[in-house]
């Protein structure tokens, strides 16, 4: 119930007038973002808070509403996907996020096999990967630099020693004052890479590491303790050049990954302890899987948005 209510886009409206049903009103109230509704209808009513600010609340709460009901559609299938224009291709938006100097809560988030570019208050950047979203709140941004991050990114930090910068999601937080990193957090998936300077990253369940320049490591599950530090093979993450790269990477790991480039839904039972070594291109379907099928002695079907994938015949 509370996924659906987001279905309705009288629901707002509805909740002013007071003629939500009981389980909608308990649903709504629930929610993380209830409090920033309240707080949205308490600014205009008092009328202390100049136009630009209500507006820009709205924008923040309106996108966010919008990536939770694409990121449901493509987690369940319960409808399809909407077509993506260019899908596949690395699509690289320069966004001027702060330009009309907003204040306030920031969400920004990228579709299926998208992504985009933005520039922060201080002149860090964020290179969002596909399927992936951040948020922001820019008022204390000269104390406190804090992205809350879904799916994985790139991050450029300007260095500020007055400023912390951290990066939270649902699986841990990675801490820097002034860096280059990646940050991967995903269903089973926490993943840090350093390309420079030094972070510092993690878990929910409080399992911590620093890394430096050149050095990765990842938690499985995203909660338990991170594996032996690994160096680098590249200068970049690969999807920044619209490539995956895997080495010993499991199947699940790797089919996720090209449901979220490609928009499609992968069926491939009983091959989970299978692992693949290699990179896929996110601008050719039908490539990226004669690649993986081939390496591993697979064959695959494509129909509509459907891969089925199994064991040649013998």
């Amino acid at each position: 119930m509370l996924n659906s209510i987001f279905d309705d886009d009288t629901l707002l409206a509805r909740w002013l007038a007071g003629t939500l049903t009981p389980e909608e009103q308990e649903a709504l109230m629930k929610h993380p973002d209830f409090p920033a509704f309240q707080r949205l209808v308490q600014t205009a009513d008092q009328l202390q808070a100049p136009e630009a600010d209500l507006s820009g609340m709205w924008a923040g709460l309106s996108q966010k509403i919008a990536f939770l009901k694409q990121k449901r559609r493509y987690m369940y299938w319960a409808v399809p996907l909407s077509a993506v224009a260019a899908i596949g291709l690395l699509l690289l938006f320069a966004w001027p996020l702060f330009q009309n100097k907003v204040q306030g809560p920031v969400f920004v988030y990228t579709g299926v096999g998208e992504h985009k570019s933005l520039r922060l208050p201080d002149g860090s950047t964020i290179q969002l990967n596909a399927m992936s979203s951040i948020e922001l709140d820019t008022k204390n941004w000269n104390s406190e630099r804090i992205v809350k991050l879904d799916g994985e990114a790139l991050f450029e930090v300007t260095k500020n020693p007055n400023a912390r910068f951290e990066v939270r999601s649902s699986h841990g937080t990675v801490r820097v004052l002034g860096t280059i990193f990646s940050v991967k957090s995903r269903e089973n998936t926490f993943e840090v890479q350093c390309f420079e300077g030094k972070v510092k990253a993690e878990t929910k369940t409080q399992f911590s590491i620093t890394l430096l320049a050149g050095q990765g490591s990842k938690a499985p599950g995203g909660n338990a303790d991170w594996l032996p530090i690994a160096p680098l093979q590249d200068s970049l993450p690969p999807w920044i050049k619209g490539i995956s790269k895997y080495e010993n990477a499991a199947l699940s790991t790797v089919f996720n990954d090209l449901e979220i480039q490609y928009g499609v839904q992968v069926h491939a039972n009983g091959l989970e302890n299978r692992t693949f070594t290699g990179s896929f291109p996110h601008n050719d379907l039908k490539l990226a899987l004669n690649i993986i099928c081939g390496a591993l002695d697979l064959n695959y079907t494509l129909e509509n948005k459907n891969v089925q994938i199994g064991p040649k015949d013998k």
